[in-house]
Parts: structure tokens; sequence; C-alpha cells
């Protein structure tokens, strides 16, 4: 039943479609997956049934695929989107961004990074493919005040930067750092409270800019 899959591909090009099903399937954690050759039909099931997460090319969404996006959120019941996106569509990365929609995959970037976008999303967190982050600088910039901040964060906020900007989830944090999952939470708000950021993979992107992300556990913890 289509209405039990937990995530739908769309791609009129059935090899491409049935290779990236194939794919993501092998992945016993992501459940069982579907494909359909558009994403408006693919939306009308979303619609109806309990899927969690549709992926697409984004020349499957024409020209100004922020815009279908915009109309995704209001008619899609929750459900994300991760857009997937050529080298030489970098421009439609800036729009989806601006527009708020940050699950974008390069397809560049390899099956690995789209699985951990997936697996991203299916926990109800956000993910943007590290290979964006230097090809939109101006996309989430940070302000002085947030730099600033940066540096002011305590010694367990600084670290909960540094395995966010490392990939980890929630549940991985909290084991990590001995921690339960309703502490990281807390600590995650109020990460995104000081630094006037909207969500985690805000605080990614300014973990990996600041250099944060790239120093040692050690560095992180002796300089606070």
């Amino acid at each position: 039943m289509v209405s039990v899959a937990t995530v739908v591909v769309a791609d009129s090009c059935r090899l491409y479609r049935e290779a990236l099903v194939k794919l993501l399937s092998c992945e016993k954690d992501i459940g069982k997956v579907v494909g359909f050759s558009n994403i408006w039909e693919a939306l009308t099931i979303i619609t109806k049934g309990n899927i969690k997460l549709a992926i697409c090319r984004a020349r499957e969404l024409g020209s100004e695929p922020e815009r279908f996006l915009i109309n995704w959120r209001d008619a899609a019941l929750g459900a994300n989107c991760i857009v997937l996106l050529e080298d030489d569509e970098i421009e439609k990365a800036h729009a989806l961004c601006d527009a708020g929609f940050c699950s974008c995959v390069m397809l560049s970037s390899g099956a690995s990074e789209l699985i951990r976008c997936v697996r991203a999303l299916l926990r109800g967190e956000s993910y943007l493919d590290r290979h964006l982050m230097e090809e939109i600088p101006d996309v989430l910039k940070m302000s002085g005040y947030q730099k600033r901040c940066l540096e002011e964060l305590t010694k367990k906020e600084k670290e909960i930067v540094y395995w966010l900007s490392q990939g980890y989830s929630n549940a991985q944090i909290a084991k990590a750092m001995i921690l339960s999952e309703k502490t990281v939470r807390n600590h995650i708000s109020r990460i995104l409270k000081k630094l006037d950021l909207k969500d985690r993979v805000q605080i990614v992107v300014l973990g990996w800019k600041t250099g944060l992300a790239e120093k040692s556990l050690k560095e992180i913890c002796c300089n606070d």
C-alpha cells in the first residue's frame, strides 16, 4: 500500500527513479520507499497517506522550484521535500534557502550525503549539504553580533554546536555528552535564542563558517 510508505521518489525518468528507490530501500531504517512519475501525483498521495518525505530533482519542479515548495508547504500536511541539484543549479539553491528550504543535496555529493539528509528529515531535523555551505556564502550570513555571541556560549553549548556540525542527532549528542535528550533539546533552544537563529541548519552553518566545527573537542573545552 502506497499510503503506508515513508518516502516517495518523484521523477519522470523511470530508470533514475527506480535506481533511487532501490538505493534507499536498502537502508532498513528508512522504511518503505515508492516511486512516482511526477511530483504532482506524489503530492496527491501524500495528502491522503502517511508519507513523511518526498525526493525529486530541481528540474522536476519547473524554473522556480521555490514557488512550488511554498505551495507544497501548505498542501503536504507536514511532509518534507528534498531537492536534488545539479552542479550548475547553485542559483536555485540560493533561491530555495532564501525561501526557507534548506533540504537541498547536490547530486555530485553522492548517495551517502542524500541518505544522511533523508535520515535527518525523518528524525524531524533540518539538513544542508556541506558542499553548499561554501557555494552560498550570502545565505544565512552571520552578523558581527552572532559571531560575538558564539564566543560567549558556554562550554556545553559550544560542544553541542560541534556535534551538530558533524551531523549528529539529538540522541547521538546525548550519548556522546552523557546527557538526556531533553537536556540537549533545551541547550539547542538556548543556542538558537542566543545567536538569533531560526533552526539547527543555521547552527551548523555557523559552526563551519567560524571554524568551530573543525576544532578538536579538547580545544573547545580548554578555551572556555
